[in-house]
């Protein structure tokens, strides 16, 4: 059974930088950021500086980001859907699915949802330039 990825995103401890590199957060976010963003647990939001005016510091909802980057993934897949299931010893897993309905499944697990999220970002991203050439 599918989860509500948000609702499982904010019970979860994590620190993205390190994981995930300006490029890709830029890519995802589309906004143009200098320099690292940062990630705030407690406020559940990255903040970063747009290279038009380098002195307002923007931000941008976790929920926001990974709509964004579900939407940048379903998109370099050909995907309609991707869930995600939280097995009982604790990993998640992906599925997405094909406009014929056909089911794929991404074959790493992690007991990280937002690891594994971003693996699965960098795979279809990978996966969609391979295809492209």
């Amino acid at each position: 059974m599918a989860i509500d990825i948000k609702k499982a995103l904010k019970n979860e401890r994590f620190k993205p930088v390190g994981t995930l590199s300006n490029y890709d957060f830029n890519n995802i976010s589309g906004n143009s950021s200098i320099g690292h963003y940062q990630y705030h647990s407690i406020g559940g939001h990255f903040t970063f500086r747009e290279q038009e005016n380098i002195l307002e510091l923007k931000k941008i909802t976790l929920e926001d980001f990974i709509e964004k980057l579900l939407e940048k993934s379903r998109h370099y897949l050909a995907a309609v859907k991707i869930e995600v299931v939280k097995k009982n010893d604790g990993k998640y897993n992906i599925a997405f699915f094909s406009e014929d309905g056909t089911e794929y499944s991404y074959l790493k697990s992690d007991t990280s949802l937002f690891l594994l999220l971003i693996a699965f970002y960098k795979y279809s991203k990978k996966t969609f330039y391979l295809n492209d050439s």
